[in-house]
């Protein structure tokens, strides 16, 4: 999902992951700003990052395994600004999605969920 993507591809991925038995979770780059899913023109507004958004969390209430968003700062439009990158993050937030700040924060975040999973399991 992203200014040449398809959307409906990218929802097509997403379920592909989320039945794949070798994928335990599912972390993707989000890149809001000029030109997100549509062609590219120099104004972007806040409800410009709604509909992909809501698309996401669609996704996030049917899959079956742990979904998370990153934003990787240096990858936004340089057009960005960092009051429309906290934003971003709050409107996914109150939609449901784990919203994070980069790859390497999702990946710390998962791998202290799974040492958690795994020592409750050798408790139990």
């Amino acid at each position: 999902m992203g200014p040449r993507g398809d959307v409906n591809a990218a929802d097509r991925v997403l379920d592909i992951l989320d039945r794949d038995p070798v994928i335990d979770a599912i972390v993707m780059e989000f890149r809001p700003g000029p030109g997100f899913g549509g062609p590219p023109r120099a104004e972007f507004k806040d409800e410009d990052m709604i509909p992909p958004i809501e698309r996401l969390a669609q996704f996030n209430r049917r899959a079956s395994k742990p979904f998370a968003v990153a934003m990787e700062a240096g990858h936004t439009h340089p057009d960005m600004d960092a009051a429309t990158i906290v934003k971003f993050m709050q409107f996914s937030r109150e939609r449901g999605l784990v919203t994070l700040e980069g790859f390497e924060r999702a990946a710390a975040a998962f791998a202290t969920a799974a040492e958690c999973y795994e020592s409750r399991a050798r408790v139990h």
